[in-house]
């Protein structure tokens, strides 16, 4: 049976993350995994199960095409942190034909007149 390489992102003494006022950051690494558990006990007396759920919008503007899907932890010391989602989008550069914008000459100053 093979071995699982993943490593465990471990949150010490874990507290609501809500009540912290600087922004969480990313902190997972790709291949690591997180459980859920209680926050510490000391702190709240274990009434909540951490990590939370990020519910942001994640969506790129302008519309593109998704290539992937990310979920990761963001967090900070003393903190349970957020699972959120980050999408990863097609790269399109590659199928588009680069232009020599040198040689293009359009006027815009004739374009609203009526």
């Amino acid at each position: 049976m093979s071995r699982n390489s993943r490593l465990e992102l471990v949150t010490l003494y874990p507290h609501d993350p809500t009540t912290f006022r600087t922004p969480s950051q990313e902190d997972s690494r790709p291949d690591t995994f997180i459980r859920f558990g209680p926050t510490d006990r000391r702190k709240d007396a274990a009434q909540l199960t951490v990590p939370f759920f990020d519910a942001q919008t994640v969506a790129p503007f302008p519309s593109t095409w998704f290539s992937g899907i990310e979920l990761f932890h963001k967090g900070q010391a003393g903190s349970g942190g957020f699972l959120g989602l980050k999408v990863i989008t097609y790269d399109l550069s590659r199928h588009m034909e680069v232009t020599d914008h040198d040689q293009i000459d359009v006027n815009f100053n004739n374009l609203h007149r009526k």
